[in-house]
């Protein structure tokens, strides 16, 4: 056995160890068995425990609840689960329940999510590289660039922002699957380019509209190799299926964005033009120590600098042939990003979706992405004799310099009994709730009779779940505890035990109002949007659809 293991450690890459290395060092301030106390981490602790409680394999409940319930939003029901993206709550989720099953305690679940979004971010970056440069000391430098970064560091340390460093995995994975595109035969493309890209749209919305805006760019400065009838029909067919596959994430937000009125869709509810203006950055941000928003240091690691400066003076002697359009196409990622962060950027002739990064120094991811791509090239400058040893010596540097970057936050040990964030803007909430927030934060959890007289007796009230008994002679108007979502199903049973769907609308306070016209049970449930639940099965069918191509197309090839 112990022989087994030492040859399946000899086929690793001592590069790639070493990136385990740098990774196990920059998480060491999360192994106290404590969480970092980040700006996002009530928001996303309570998320996860809510997502949690509604999951159960067992009942196929797997998939993520639209509305959460519990003590969020004063018990009326909230729809983070139609607006947010879906993947950071699902993985946190199920890491609490695996946690649980093995008696462990949950209070890890976020450090567990965490290690290994970082281990993916670096590996990911690691082959990306060396697919390219087909050099595992330049794949080394680049992928400890890549996860010791400034920005990610206080994504992770400082922001608390799962769903911001989950974008770190999918980038490149992306680029594996564009520069296959580009400058192979394109045979990975698809594969790549659709998990990418689908793990971005379910990571971080925002971010993936960015990043498209850049993919955009590269496409038409690489129209020659892109033109091409093959690849076309690739790019569509991945498009499509990306598209398919996370249309009951998107879709349901577009039926709310047309056919109701909510915080997340104003144009200063989440932002304003002030706010993205002071939050832009001046290229002083990025070499000056000072350089720190909110806690955010903007500024990059000094090592990787000096290498990118380096990099870029000698190009011409590091950068051959087809290598030499990886520096341009990373050139123009990197400053195309630093531009959309900066002061210079036209944020007020700017469409208002785009303003939805809310903090331009986000950018800095893609920054940081580019970046990185470049550095670990410096090495070929050297001998081979020496580059072993500037390898390693620029690789502990970098790791040296970053971990002590690493704010020293505030450590808890999370409650999740008090877990009822609903984020900064609370912009999940309809913009009546928002315009009358004292009625929101006044009204109690009863069945209110807007018109009419009734007896209302209450069986269960846990939105989005309401049962009562309604008894009464007339046509009543009643307004539900419960903020108005697009996709609940309500019911009444009648005294003949005749099932009668009823149609709500929202009320001037953002809440669920309907009639009712007679005496009965009335029950009230989440069911999703109509075009959320074909969505949900077309993502179904076009998964299977791909898992039996497969299976067809590796029955031809072993046959």
């Amino acid at each position: 056995m112990k022989e087994k293991i030492k040859k399946l450690i000899n086929t690793i890459p001592k590069t790639l160890l070493g990136l385990f290395g740098a990774i196990l060092i920059m998480v060491l301030p999360l192994t106290n068995g404590k969480v970092a106390l980040g700006h996002d981490i009530d928001f996303h602790m309570t998320n996860y425990v809510l997502t949690k409680d509604y999951i159960d394999i067992f009942k196929l409940n797997i998939f993520l609840p639209r509305v959460f319930s519990g003590g969020i939003a004063n018990g009326f029901g909230y729809g983070t689960g139609i607006f947010y993206p879906p993947l950071s709550f699902y993985l946190s989720a199920y890491t609490s329940s695996i946690l649980e099953a093995f008696n462990l305690s949950s209070n890890n679940t976020i450090t567990c999510v965490e290690i290994p979004i970082l281990v993916f971010a670096g590996i990911f970056m690691y082959m990306l590289i060396l697919e390219i440069f087909k050099d595992h000391k330049v794949s080394l430098i680049g992928s400890i660039s890549y996860i010791t970064s400034t920005y990610l560091m206080c994504d992770l340390y400082v922001r608390a922002a799962l769903a911001e460093l989950l974008v770190f995995v999918f980038i490149p994975i992306v680029f594996l699957g564009i520069y296959d595109l580009f400058f192979k035969e394109g045979k990975k493309f698809k594969t790549l380019f659709v998990i990418g890209y689908t793990g971005m749209i379910l990571s971080h919305l925002v971010l993936t509209v960015y990043l498209t805006i850049i993919i955009i760019l590269l496409f038409l400065l690489n129209i020659k190799k892109v033109i091409k009838k093959d690849k076309i029909k690739s790019l569509l067919i991945a498009s499509l299926i990306v598209l398919l596959l996370t249309s009951p994430y998107y879709i349901p937000i577009l039926e709310h964005k047309i056919n109701g009125s909510y915080i997340v869709f104003e144009q200063n509810g989440m932002y304003s033009l002030e706010q993205i203006k002071n939050n832009a950055l001046t290229l002083d941000s990025y070499i000056n120590k000072n350089s720190i928003i909110d806690g955010i240091k903007m500024y990059l690691n000094q090592v990787v600098l000096i290498l990118l400066i380096i990099t870029i003076i000698f190009n011409k002697k590091i950068f051959i042939k087809e290598n030499r359009k990886i520096f341009n196409l990373s050139l123009i990622i990197i400053g195309v990003s630093i531009f959309i962060s900066s002061t210079y950027f036209p944020w007020d002739k700017t469409h208002d979706f785009m303003k939805m990064i809310q903090f331009p120094w986000r950018m800095l991811t893609f920054v940081t992405f580019g970046i990185s791509l470049l550095v670990g090239n410096i090495v070929k400058l050297f001998d081979s004799k020496n580059k072993t040893v500037l390898t390693v010596f620029i690789s502990v540097l970098i790791v040296l310099i970053s971990y002590n970057e690493i704010p020293k936050h505030t450590a808890i040990v999370p409650n999740y009994i008090d877990c009822t964030d609903m984020g900064v803007q609370k912009e999940y909430l309809p913009t009546n709730t928002s315009n009358n927030i004292n009625y929101f934060i006044s009204r109690n959890n009863d069945i209110k009779i807007r018109k009419g007289t009734a007896t209302i007796e209450l069986i269960e009230v846990k939105t989005p779940n309401i049962k009562a008994n309604i008894n009464t002679n007339e046509v009543i108007t009643v307004e539900l505890p419960a903020l108005y979502y697009l996709g609940y199903n309500i019911e009444l049973i009648n005294e003949k035990e005749e099932t009668k769907k009823l149609n709500y609308y929202e009320n001037e306070y953002g809440f669920i109002e309907l009639e009712i016209p007679e005496s009965g049970i009335l029950q009230v449930e989440y069911k999703n949007t109509t075009g959320g639940i074909i969505a949900k099965y077309i993502a179904l069918i076009t998964i299977l659809v791909i898992f039996i191509i497969n299976i067809v197309k590796r029955k031809k090839f072993l046959g």
